[in-house]
């Protein structure tokens, strides 16, 4: 009952204090485009070469391929 009760607490602690993105209902056509942009980078650079890169996204990490050819970016916006 005491971890019950420790469990509780804590969760409750970060839940509040956690920040989190501010999520809009509905569809943003702009975040979309510029979400088709930031995955056309992913390919090959003479195809994304003639994509612009979106204004507010900055590349952060690419990890070493993995596994069937995995891996996967870290892109950060500024807001």
């Amino acid at each position: 009952m005491r971890n019950f009760l420790l469990s509780i607490l804590f969760i409750s602690i970060f839940s509040t204090t956690a920040a989190a993105q501010q999520l809009k209902p509905g569809f943003d056509k702009a975040e979309y485009i510029d979400l088709m942009k930031i995955s056309a980078r992913f390919g090959d650079s003479a195809y994304f070469s003639t994509i612009p890169l979106p204004p507010n996204y900055q590349f952060v990490y690419r990890s070493q391929v993995a596994g069937l050819d995995n891996c996967w970016d870290l892109w950060k916006r500024s807001d």
